[in-house]
């Protein structure tokens, strides 16, 4: 009897948790931009593109781009409109109001079937249509069907059945079925028909001596039960038309539509059903029904359709649009469930569905899904310090909590009351843990311990644990506990090595971090930077399937099953058999900051997450691991030109060598994000990826010549990889002017031409040569003449001959068509006639001929006003070895390049627009602000005025003097924001002043020295020459030293400060040496990012806004100066920097 009692009580918690939840959803789905449009509709093709039909369009998406149905599709269909994908995969869409209409989208193609109608129906607007495609392939039928008529046909337009109904008898029909033999069944509000000789009959169900209007029935063929909705519930059957049971009753009333609407499909094991209501979904492992209410995100009391997507997606359909679950694994309870504070920092689970809930000042018991207690520590302004640490389990039924600065208490789990211990300090309590029959009290940096009893403490507290007590570390003690016989012990020390054990002893290891978990002889440590694992005296990056974790690890836990649960900054990480899963916000969890006490694992699998939002309660049985890859694949590569049509798409001219790729990666996931890696083989060597692409296209502009073939691949956060996909290959020619064979076809032409006019001049001479031997060099120089014209005349650029003066021997037919001549009258009129501009000639000759002798050509880039239009050409001109009629002869290629170029400034111009954005962003920054120093600034003087005139109140003085210093803080903060703004927006003026170097820098280091003194480090100038009069850049000067010297002293707390000033030159050096904490290699590299620091969080010691050094290398890079940083951890920082002393 005692094991079955936790499973009811979860079964009781389960049936509760059907209206005590909520689901995280979102309106802003990937790939479609929707308004508040009713949704009768939504189908997934087998392309993974899903449709909607809305009252006003059809509309389709791949995830990244929608598009909608041809308009003459669109204005066919004028009323309500729906879709259907059939078994084959055609797209149906049709309307469901006012004259028969359907459409199929098959093969890229919309086609219009021939509708059988009868005559009354052809001819009359119907308020109510239905359309189902049954069977497939050349068997495929379409049935049809209005309020009281039905009627079958196949897709030739052959009517083969048609009957109508009494009205009073059935009532308006809602729907089909079509039963494994392919017979197709009617569901009218009032009764069930099918087709028997030609006849319909009614189908009679009933249960439990009472009718049954069924009017949706599926087949799920993983349980073998037929399924059946009705107004009052869900039923089920092994056979058709039989029902055994009911699975759910109880749906409501409220509907906002004057026709019910209903629906019912299956997805896997799972059933999805709604009638009249929110959707509700029966899980196939357990049987347990989950309402799915979407009525926080629509506010919408009924849903009108649904989807389950390739990807295990839920979408819902209302008369307000779309909401789209990523999936039911966690269920969210914020306020709207009871909860009084959505800051949840710890959780305990007390066994048989009780649960202990804690935040700022208070706890709350829970029983199942329901608050049976609360308990609130104080009121007023120390409330918010009454926060919850963690929770500890004895083993005399006590739960003892941390408090912080309300103490000690403890819960009692029977009669559920609460109790306050009193401890030997006055010190806030950070942490408890009960070991055996002793009780541990953290407090700061000290423990204390007692021994336990069935009622509470038997004994006084003490302190414990000595060898804390005997390092002196002074550091504030997160969590201790047990692991092979040895404390451990976790603090908040953010200086010393975090890659080390900071001390071990025969009794214990202490350690810098958050959490840490002992699992089989490992011992997993929960750090600032990330997961590790101790080994000897290291800590080791813990690394799970080539995964390493560098986030914030507040807590770890372990569940049943041997999974980690890992809690961070982020959201959670789940270590297991399906690999590295995280859950955020985006997909699911209801916040993304897991507090350190609020991971617990419970009963069954369940795991309770704390954020600042309220909790998330992981169930197991609705977490489908997605196994489904983006669905990736290449329509088509395009050349792009404006006239040019290749008439190979894989032999592609040198001048179109800017190619288009269009590509599909289906995927409706917001999170992980899509990643579409692509790679040109015989271009890139590696892979390229571009994060959730906006389009879907790929341009690969000038490509050089050479021989490609594309590679495509999609994943989701890199896990979830596709295959890859081979585009055809495909090859970009050499231009043909450096081709071979053009070469050497030119090279023959003039080389015919001289051996021709050579041998007639020998003929002439010698009259006795057989005229034989004539006749075939004749003909060879045609063979080769020949040649040459085709070349001439396929060429797409544009070829020219001239001689010096501007007449036109001959023109090409391309040059023609580019610049809209007739050869003719060009050669008839000479060069001008080419433009619009008949001095243009004139005026840039000497500019096009210079330089041009019969050894070398010119290759120039210049505008051309031709008459077809202005042109951006590159022009290449050599002249011929051959003179023509005695004056130099010229060969002429004019390419054109203005596409080239138009692109080239499109570049430009996105560069110059990015940098007005940055502009744009440092001025509003620095207007911000200022906005913000005028108020702060009359809060310090108001401040100071107060410490001036209330000396004798040292309570007001103490909080007076906190508000001082965090507002000296804050405008400390402010003033570097404005001098970034300024240095990044270029509004900060160089004024060089002629002033003694050493006498200002010692005015410039004096205020230090004393912050410094404060500290206990000694700051030393040396001067490595004598004193020396120079022009510097003095407000530069200053604010560069303040900030280098002023990290140094923050960030030292022994030792000496070295600043020393030397000059080389016409340069000031400046160097300045510490015996501070240090940095770490790792993060050398970032040290100049704007507002990036190495210790993170709320817990890091050295406070400050993270801009000194970027605006001190903001500065010298005004200057044209230099910095350099070398440090090591736990030694020191050498800061070098050289400025020009000439301006």
């Amino acid at each position: 009897m005692s094991k079955s009692l936790p499973k009811l009580l979860l079964f009781f918690w389960i049936v509760g948790s059907l209206h005590g939840q909520t689901f995280k959803s979102t309106k802003q789905i990937r790939g479609f931009d929707l308004s508040s449009e009713n949704v009768l509709g939504i189908q997934q093709d087998r392309n993974g593109f899903v449709w909607l039909a809305t009252d006003r369009d059809i509309r389709f998406s791949d995830g990244i781009r929608e598009e909608s149905v041809p308009d003459s599709i669109r204005l066919a269909l004028e009323g309500s409109k729906q879709v259907l994908v059939d078994t084959d995969g055609w797209v149906w869409a049709s309307q469901t109001k006012g004259t028969a209409r359907a459409f199929f989208f098959s093969n890229g193609t919309w086609h219009a079937p021939v509708l059988a109608l009868p005559p009354a129906a052809a001819n009359s607007v119907q308020p109510n249509i239905k359309m189902e495609l049954i069977g497939s392939g050349k068997d495929k039928r379409l049935a049809l069907a209005f309020d009281f008529e039905v009627l079958i046909q196949d897709l030739a337009g052959n009517r083969l059945f048609h009957a109508t109904v009494d009205p009073k008898e059935s009532g308006r029909f809602v729907s089909f079925f079509a039963s494994e033999d392919q017979s197709c069944f009617f569901l009218f509000e009032h009764g069930v028909y099918g087709i028997r000789d030609g006849e319909l009959f009614r189908v009679s169900m009933e249960y439990r001596d009472r009718q049954l209007n069924i009017v949706r029935v599926i087949y799920n063929d993983s349980d073998g039960y037929f399924y059946y909705l009705e107004n009052d519930g869900l039923y089920r059957g092994r056979d058709l038309w039989k029902v055994e049971e009911r699975v759910y009753s109880g749906f409501s009333d409220v509907i906002n539509s004057i026709r019910d609407v209903s629906g019912l499909l299956k997805y896997g094991a799972d059933v999805y059903f709604f009638y009249n209501s929110q959707l509700y979904k029966r899980t196939g492992k357990t049987g347990r029904i989950t309402r799915i209410s979407v009525m926080d995100e629509l506010k919408v009391v009924n849903v009108q359709s649904c989807l389950v997507d390739r990807e295990g997606q839920i979408w819902i359909g209302t008369y307000r649009g779309v909401a789209l679950l990523e999936s039911l694994r966690f269920q969210n309870f914020d306020r709207s469930v009871g909860l009084p504070e959505t800051d949840i920092s710890a959780i305990v689970s007390l066994g048989s569905g009780k649960y202990v809930l804690g935040y700022n000042n208070g706890i709350q018991v829970w029983q199942g899904t329901k608050a049976v207690k609360d308990f609130m520590f104080t009121t007023g302004p120390q409330a918010t310090l009454g926060r919850v640490l963690n929770f500890s389990l004895d083993a005399f039924g006590g739960v003892w909590l941390s408090t912080y600065q309300t103490g000690l208490k403890r819960l009692d789990r029977q009669t559920l009351t609460l109790k306050d211990y009193s401890l030997p300090v006055d010190i806030p309590v950070s942490y408890v843990e009960a070991e055996g029959d002793r009780l541990y009290v953290v407090c700061n940096d000290k423990v204390f311990s007692a021994k336990l009893g069935p009622g509470g403490l038997e004994s006084d507290f003490e302190p414990a644990l000595p060898f804390i007590e005997a390092e002196n570390m002074r550091n504030f003690i997160r969590k201790i506990g047990k692991f092979k016989g040895k404390w451990i012990v976790m603090d908040n020390d953010g200086i010393s090595n975090p890659k080390h054990v900071k001390s071990r002893s025969a009794e214990h290891i202490r350690i810098s971090g958050y959490d840490y978990l002992a699992r089989a002889d490992t011992l997993l440590i929960g750090t600032e930077d990330g997961l590790f694992f101790v080994e000897g005296d290291s800590l080791k990056p813990y690394i799970y399937q080539g995964l390493s974790f560098n986030v914030p690890m507040y807590s770890i836990r372990q569940d049943e099953s041997g999974v980690l649960w890992l809690g961070t900054n982020m959201g959670v990480i789940q270590l297991g058999p399906h690999g590295v899963r995280h859950f955020t916000e985006r997909n699911g969890l209801i916040g993304d900051e897991v507090n350190r006490g609020a991971l617990c694992i419970g009963p069954g699998g369940r795991v309770f997450i704390g954020t600042q939002n309220g909790v998330s309660v992981y169930v197991p049985e609705e977490d489908y691991v997605r196994r489904t890859p983006p669905k990736t694949y290449l329509e088509r590569i395009n050349v792009i030109s404006d006239y040019f049509v290749s008439a190979s798409p894989t032999n592609i001219p040198y001048a179109y060598n800017n190619v288009q790729v269009e590509y599909r990666a289906v995927s409706f996931v917001s999170w992980p994000r899509l990643l579409l890696s692509y790679r040109l083989k015989g271009l890139h060597d590696d892979w390229k990826t571009v994060e959730n692409p906006r389009d879907n296209k790929l341009f690969l502009n000038n490509l050089p010549p050479g021989d490609y073939q594309l590679m495509l691949k999609s994943s989701l956060g890199g896990q979830l990889e596709s295959d890859i996909v081979y585009g055809e290959p495909f090859r970009v020619n050499y231009p043909y002017y450096l081709q071979g064979w053009f070469i050497g076809i030119v090279v023959l032409v003039f080389v015919g031409l001289g051996i021709l006019i050579n041998f007639l001049f020998v003929q002439h001479k010698y009259q006795g040569v057989l005229k034989s031997d004539l006749n075939e060099k004749k003909k060879e120089i045609q063979k080769t003449e020949d040649q040459f014209k085709n070349v001439w005349n396929s060429s797409e650029d544009g070829l020219m001959l001239s001689v010096i003066g501007g007449r036109v021997i001959a023109a090409n037919p391309a040059l023609c068509r580019m610049a809209g001549v007739e050869e003719a009258a060009l050669i008839e009129h000479g060069l001008t006639y080419l433009f619009t501009d008949p001095g243009y000639y004139a005026k840039n000759r000497e500019q096009v001929t210079k330089g041009i002798d019969k050894a070398n050509g010119v290759t120039i880039e210049m505008k051309m006003p031709f008459k077809a239009g202005e042109r951006e050409v590159e022009v290449f001109i050599t002249r011929m070895a051959v003179d023509y009629e005695g004056k130099p002869f010229f060969l002429n290629i004019i390419k054109d390049i203005t596409q080239k170029k138009e692109y080239q400034r499109s570049l430009r111009l996105a560069k110059e627009r990015a940098e007005e954005v940055s502009r744009l962003k440092s001025s509003i920054l620095s207007n911000m602000s200022h906005e913000i120093k005028t108020p702060l600034n009359g809060i310090l003087g108001s401040a100071e005025n107060i410490l001036l005139t209330q000396r004798g109140n040292p309570a007001v003085l103490e909080q007076v003097n906190i508000i001082k210093e965090s507002g000296d803080r804050l405008l400390h903060t402010i003033n570097a924001i404005l001098d970034l703004s300024k240095i990044q927006s270029d509004s900060k003026n160089i004024d060089y002043q002629e002033v003694n170097v050493d006498e200002f820098l010692s005015k410039v280091i004096l205020p230090h020295k004393a912050s410094a003194f404060k500290k206990g480090v000694l700051l030393s100038t040396k001067y490595g020459i004598r004193p020396f009069t120079a022009k510097i850049p003095c407000s530069f000067i200053e604010m560069i030293v303040n900030h280098v010297v002023s990290n140094a002293v923050k960030y030292s707390e022994k030792g000496m400060i070295t600043v020393w000033l030397g000059r080389e030159d016409e340069k000031l050096l400046l160097k300045v040496i510490d015996q501070g904490v240090g940095i770490s290699g790792e993060y050398l590299d970032k040290l100049f990012i704007p507002f990036d620091q190495e210790s993170k969080g709320y817990d890091r010691k050295y406070e400050g806004s993270g801009v000194g050094l970027a605006i001190t290398k903001h500065l010298l890079d005004q200057l044209s100066g230099k910095i350099s940083i070398t440090s090591e951890k736990g030694v020191g920082t050498t800061v070098e920097i050289e400025v020009p002393l000439s301006s």
